[in-house]
């Protein structure tokens, strides 16, 4: 739809939300709003890391995102918002392609870096043997050094070790895979422009880094919004810190009646 004019700072936990607005709180932005629309928003090389854990269009069931788009499509898709991540980042960009996907992205914009995200005991099928026990993340940015073989137990709804807090997303990603990749790169400031349940954000707050999530479904936004209003052990009372938007967002802002 048609990017909003203007958007409001929302003082409530469980506000009644919608497209374009945001939560927001000191160390944190939260923006419930179609990725590509609300990239082009955020000021250049405003992120330390930017890091995306998109659809992988194999036809899972979201809330409001459509994964089962014509191949150039989602092709096109992907090209449009990872322009945005690169401008916005001022360091590094890791994407995680899944399984089937990481030829698009080699063609697409070769990475840096390739590194592995070792899963044991998946519960999930779509491996060689049925059980995918682990996938690729790719690295835009300088080399970090250590090992590029990240182990963390994969976690997801129905599962002994299932995530309690994440609501009705299908494939949360596990708390310990963010974290680590946040103690190997040191970043000050995150953005997930497709967060999902929050678990980036959340372990980004417990790293001492800012974040910025944007999502497009209300109901994960919901849950992410809890998760990391939790995590920062603070209310939405804060103001926008205007260096993290673009000059025209400001004037927005300002025309709004925001400061």
């Amino acid at each position: 739809g048609d990017r909003p004019q203007t958007r409001h700072v929302i003082r409530s936990r469980q506000p009644d939300l919608g497209r374009g607005d945001c939560v927001d709180e000191t160390a944190c932005r939260l923006i419930l709003g179609d990725a590509v629309d609300e990239l082009s928003r955020i000021s250049s090389a405003s992120h330390s890391l930017v890091i995306v854990d998109p659809p992988y269009n194999h036809g899972v069931e979201y809330e409001t995102y459509s994964d089962n788009l014509p191949p150039d499509d989602y092709r096109l898709w992907c090209a449009t918002w990872f322009r945005e991540c690169r401008r916005i980042s001022s360091r590094h960009i890791i994407i995680f392609p899944g399984v089937a996907n990481p030829g698009m992205w080699l063609s697409l914009a070769k990475p840096h870096g390739v590194g592995m995200w070792y899963k044991p005991g998946n519960p999930a099928g779509g491996g060689v043997f049925n059980w995918c026990e682990s996938e690729p993340w790719l690295l835009w940015g300088p080399f970090i050094g250590g090992s590029d073989t990240i182990t963390a137990t994969v976690v997801g709804r129905g599962t002994k070790r299932g995530q309690s807090d994440t609501g009705d997303h299908p494939c949360p990603k596990p708390p310990k895979l963010y974290a680590e990749l946040f103690r190997r790169l040191h970043p000050e400031s995150v953005l997930d422009p497709m967060m999902g349940s929050g678990t980036s954000g959340v372990e980004a707050i417990k790293a001492g880094a800012t974040f910025t999530g944007i999502e497009i479904a209300p109901g994960y936004f919901a849950t992410a919004s809890e998760r990391i209003h939790h995590a920062t052990g603070t209310s939405s009372s804060q103001l926008f810190s205007p260096n993290l938007f673009s000059q025209s967002e400001a004037a927005d802002r300002a025309a709004d009646g925001d400061e």
